[in-house]
Parts: C-alpha cells; sequence; structure tokens
C-alpha cells in the first residue's frame, strides 16, 4: 500500500477545492435573473417572481462554502505537516 505524503493530499484537497469554487461561480454568474410568473387576472395586483434557473442559486453558494472548508482543511494540513517536519528536524540535530 502506498502512502502519499501529507502535503500531497493538501495541495491535492486546495486544488480540488479551486475546481469546486470555479464551478460553483460560473453557476453563479450564469444564472437567470428572476422572470414574472405568469398569473391571472385576480393575481395582476401582487408582483409576483419565480426563478428560471435549472439548478438553484442556493445549491452553488453551499458549493462555495464547500471550496472554502476544503481549502481551510488542506491549509491546516500543511501547517500541521511543516510543524511536524520543523519539530522531527529539531530532535535530529
Amino acid at each position: 500500500m502506498d502512502i502519499q505524503p501529507a502535503s500531497q493530499s493538501a495541495y491535492q484537497a486546495i486544488n480540488q477545492s479551486q475546481q469546486r469554487m470555479d464551478q460553483a461561480a460560473t453557476e453563479i454568474a450564469q444564472a437567470p435573473i428572476d422572470t414574472p410568473v405568469e398569473t391571472t387576472d385576480a393575481q395582476k395586483s401582487s408582483n409576483t417572481f419565480a426563478p428560471v434557473a435549472n439548478k438553484p442559486i442556493e445549491s452553488s453558494l453551499v458549493e462555495l462554502q464547500l471550496a472554502k472548508t476544503e481549502a481551510e482543511a488542506g491549509t491546516k494540513v500543511l501547517q500541521a505537516d511543516s510543524e511536524r517536519i520543523g519539530t522531527l528536524i529539531d530532535i535530529e540535530v
């Protein structure tokens, strides 16, 4: 079984979070604006709007938050790995 270094896992997490963030940002940027809903004469007094997007914008916003959390986790792994290596060097010297 091949065990990859912690730094490699951290860089993978950061790269995945960047891809997730790019995808979510693109979906948000391309989301159509709300359009008026067809209403009957009785309902015309109120302005009713409904989203036309295939994917709700909320799910893209959740993806952005997940990307942020994933990047923070990768960063913490890198910091921990750096501290661990620093400790090992101090012990060996």
